[in-house]
Protein backbone atom coordinates (compact mmCIF):
# COMPACT_ATOMS: atom_id res chain seq x y z
CA UNK A 1 0.00 0.00 0.00
CA UNK A 2 1.49 3.71 -1.07
CA UNK A 3 -0.02 6.62 -0.47
CA UNK A 4 1.30 10.27 -0.52
CA UNK A 5 4.64 8.58 -0.08
CA UNK A 6 3.99 6.46 2.68
CA UNK A 7 4.27 2.69 2.51
CA UNK A 8 2.91 0.39 4.74
CA UNK A 9 3.26 -3.53 5.35
CA UNK A 10 1.40 -5.79 7.98
CA UNK A 11 2.95 -9.07 9.17
CA UNK A 12 1.07 -11.58 11.79
CA UNK A 13 3.14 -14.31 13.66
CA UNK A 14 2.46 -16.69 15.86
CA UNK A 15 -0.06 -17.11 17.94
CA UNK A 16 -1.51 -13.65 18.53
CA UNK A 17 1.42 -11.01 17.43
CA UNK A 18 0.57 -8.17 14.68
CA UNK A 19 3.41 -5.90 13.58
CA UNK A 20 2.79 -3.11 11.28
CA UNK A 21 5.64 -0.99 9.59
CA UNK A 22 5.15 2.35 8.43
CA UNK A 23 7.62 3.53 5.83
CA UNK A 24 7.03 7.58 5.87
CA UNK A 25 8.45 9.90 2.87
CA UNK A 26 11.89 7.53 3.16
CA UNK A 27 12.75 9.20 6.40
CA UNK A 28 11.01 7.82 9.07
CA UNK A 29 9.93 3.85 10.10
CA UNK A 30 7.26 3.38 12.71
CA UNK A 31 6.78 0.02 14.05
CA UNK A 32 3.29 -0.64 15.34
CA UNK A 33 3.61 -4.14 17.57
CA UNK A 34 0.62 -5.88 19.19
CA UNK A 35 0.53 -9.04 21.15
CA UNK A 36 -1.83 -9.99 23.19
CA UNK A 37 -1.19 -8.63 26.31
CA UNK A 38 1.40 -5.94 24.63
CA UNK A 39 0.65 -2.89 22.19
CA UNK A 40 4.04 -0.26 21.44
CA UNK A 41 4.73 2.02 18.60
CA UNK A 42 8.07 3.20 17.81
CA UNK A 43 9.84 5.17 15.05
CA UNK A 44 13.00 5.47 14.40
CA UNK A 45 15.07 7.16 11.63
CA UNK A 46 15.70 5.40 8.46
CA UNK A 47 19.60 6.72 8.82
CA UNK A 48 20.26 4.84 11.79
CA UNK A 49 19.87 1.02 9.35
CA UNK A 50 22.27 0.07 6.59
CA UNK A 51 22.18 -2.60 3.87
CA UNK A 52 22.29 -4.95 2.32
CA UNK A 53 19.75 -6.76 5.44
CA UNK A 54 21.20 -10.21 6.84
CA UNK A 55 18.63 -13.43 6.12
CA UNK A 56 18.49 -15.93 9.30
CA UNK A 57 16.97 -19.12 9.38
CA UNK A 58 16.20 -21.36 12.30
CA UNK A 59 14.70 -24.60 12.87
CA UNK A 60 13.89 -26.19 16.43
CA UNK A 61 14.48 -29.43 15.93
CA UNK A 62 14.38 -29.67 19.82
CA UNK A 63 11.27 -28.36 19.92
CA UNK A 64 9.58 -30.29 16.83
CA UNK A 65 11.02 -33.62 18.37
CA UNK A 66 9.51 -32.70 22.14
CA UNK A 67 6.20 -32.14 20.21
CA UNK A 68 5.88 -35.33 18.27
CA UNK A 69 6.60 -36.66 21.60
CA UNK A 70 4.11 -35.43 23.90
CA UNK A 71 1.57 -35.96 21.50
CA UNK A 72 2.05 -39.38 20.82
CA UNK A 73 2.04 -39.64 25.10
CA UNK A 74 -1.13 -38.00 25.05
CA UNK A 75 -3.06 -40.62 22.38
CA UNK A 76 -1.45 -42.80 24.45
CA UNK A 77 -2.76 -41.79 28.05
CA UNK A 78 -6.22 -41.30 26.36
CA UNK A 79 -6.97 -44.33 24.97
CA UNK A 80 -5.64 -45.95 27.96
CA UNK A 81 -7.47 -43.96 30.20
CA UNK A 82 -10.84 -45.23 28.03
CA UNK A 83 -9.95 -48.38 27.38
CA UNK A 84 -9.32 -49.25 31.02
CA UNK A 85 -12.05 -46.74 32.45
CA UNK A 86 -9.18 -45.11 34.99
CA UNK A 87 -10.43 -41.55 35.28
CA UNK A 88 -6.97 -40.66 37.07
CA UNK A 89 -5.76 -40.72 33.18
CA UNK A 90 -7.74 -38.22 32.20
CA UNK A 91 -6.40 -35.41 34.43
CA UNK A 92 -2.73 -36.91 33.44
CA UNK A 93 -3.64 -36.73 29.43
CA UNK A 94 -5.03 -33.09 30.28
CA UNK A 95 -1.87 -32.03 31.83
CA UNK A 96 -0.01 -33.80 29.10
CA UNK A 97 -1.79 -32.04 26.22
CA UNK A 98 -1.11 -28.55 28.29
CA UNK A 99 2.64 -29.54 27.65
CA UNK A 100 2.27 -30.65 24.49
CA UNK A 101 0.85 -26.83 23.59
CA UNK A 102 3.83 -25.85 25.35
CA UNK A 103 5.94 -27.37 23.24
CA UNK A 104 4.11 -26.64 19.96
CA UNK A 105 4.16 -22.85 21.12
CA UNK A 106 8.42 -23.34 21.52
CA UNK A 107 8.69 -24.85 18.20
CA UNK A 108 6.83 -21.96 16.07
CA UNK A 109 8.42 -19.12 18.23
CA UNK A 110 12.06 -20.14 17.47
CA UNK A 111 11.63 -21.27 13.97
CA UNK A 112 12.46 -17.95 12.29
CA UNK A 113 12.75 -16.97 8.89
CA UNK A 114 14.22 -12.92 9.13
CA UNK A 115 15.35 -10.19 7.39
CA UNK A 116 17.74 -8.66 9.44
CA UNK A 117 19.08 -4.57 9.50
CA UNK A 118 21.79 -3.71 11.42
CA UNK A 119 22.60 -0.48 13.21
CA UNK A 120 24.24 1.50 10.87
CA UNK A 121 26.43 2.74 13.88
CA UNK A 122 26.80 0.09 16.23
CA UNK A 123 26.39 -2.48 13.76
CA UNK A 124 24.75 -4.77 15.53
CA UNK A 125 21.41 -6.33 14.96
CA UNK A 126 18.40 -3.76 15.06
CA UNK A 127 15.18 -4.49 13.10
CA UNK A 128 13.95 -7.87 12.26
CA UNK A 129 11.13 -8.59 9.53
CA UNK A 130 9.48 -11.86 8.83
CA UNK A 131 10.66 -13.03 5.52
CA UNK A 132 7.74 -12.91 2.79
CA UNK A 133 4.93 -11.76 4.79
CA UNK A 134 1.89 -11.36 4.68
CA UNK A 135 3.28 -12.31 0.65
CA UNK A 136 6.16 -12.73 -1.25
CA UNK A 137 5.75 -10.00 -3.45
CA UNK A 138 4.01 -7.14 -1.01
CA UNK A 139 7.13 -8.31 1.06
CA UNK A 140 9.88 -7.82 -1.37
CA UNK A 141 8.17 -4.27 -2.50
CA UNK A 142 8.31 -3.12 1.36
CA UNK A 143 11.74 -4.52 1.39
CA UNK A 144 12.92 -2.41 -2.00
CA UNK A 145 11.72 0.49 -1.13
CA UNK A 146 12.89 0.56 2.61
CA UNK A 147 16.54 -0.66 0.72
CA UNK A 148 16.11 2.65 -1.49
CA UNK A 149 15.35 4.63 1.81
CA UNK A 150 18.53 3.98 3.58
CA UNK A 151 20.88 3.71 0.22
CA UNK A 152 19.59 7.50 -0.11
CA UNK A 153 21.29 8.42 3.19
CA UNK A 154 24.22 6.44 3.02
CA UNK A 155 25.33 8.41 -0.50
CA UNK A 156 24.09 11.96 1.45
CA UNK A 157 25.06 12.08 5.24
CA UNK A 158 24.87 15.96 5.21
CA UNK A 159 23.23 16.36 8.67
CA UNK A 160 24.62 18.91 10.87
CA UNK A 161 26.25 17.78 13.97
CA UNK A 162 22.54 18.66 16.35
CA UNK A 163 20.77 16.51 13.57
CA UNK A 164 23.31 13.63 14.00
CA UNK A 165 22.71 13.84 17.78
CA UNK A 166 19.25 13.90 18.00
CA UNK A 167 19.11 10.78 16.06
CA UNK A 168 21.78 8.73 17.84
CA UNK A 169 19.99 9.86 20.68
CA UNK A 170 16.40 8.18 19.09
CA UNK A 171 18.44 5.02 18.83
CA UNK A 172 19.28 4.35 22.31
CA UNK A 173 16.03 5.91 23.23
CA UNK A 174 14.43 3.03 21.25
CA UNK A 175 17.16 0.46 22.75
CA UNK A 176 16.29 1.33 26.09
CA UNK A 177 12.72 1.68 25.76
CA UNK A 178 12.83 -2.28 24.15
CA UNK A 179 15.11 -3.19 27.36
CA UNK A 180 18.17 -4.26 25.06
CA UNK A 181 20.40 -1.55 26.98
CA UNK A 182 19.87 -0.78 31.19
CA UNK A 183 20.32 3.10 32.88
CA UNK A 184 23.81 2.63 33.17
CA UNK A 185 24.56 1.24 29.83
CA UNK A 186 22.28 4.34 28.50
CA UNK A 187 24.29 6.75 30.18
CA UNK A 188 27.84 5.27 29.02
CA UNK A 189 26.24 5.05 25.42
CA UNK A 190 24.99 8.54 25.31
CA UNK A 191 28.37 9.88 26.11
CA UNK A 192 30.19 8.06 23.64
CA UNK A 193 27.95 8.41 20.40
CA UNK A 194 28.42 12.48 21.77
CA UNK A 195 31.70 12.29 21.37
CA UNK A 196 31.23 10.33 18.02
CA UNK A 197 29.15 13.25 16.58
CA UNK A 198 32.01 15.47 17.42
CA UNK A 199 34.78 13.66 15.70
CA UNK A 200 32.84 13.09 12.45
CA UNK A 201 32.32 17.20 12.44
Amino acid sequence: MDKNNIVTIKQRHFPFGVRELILTGNKSLTINEQSLLRKDSTTIPVEILQTPPARSKTFSLKWLINSIMLIALSIFCYWFAEHYHIPLLHVVTLLVVIFTAYSLYQFFVNTTNLIIYRNAYTNEHYLYLWNNKPNKIEFQAFLQKLNQAIDGFEKSKANSLSERIELYSQHLAFLHQEKIIDDQELSKLSRKVYEKALEAE
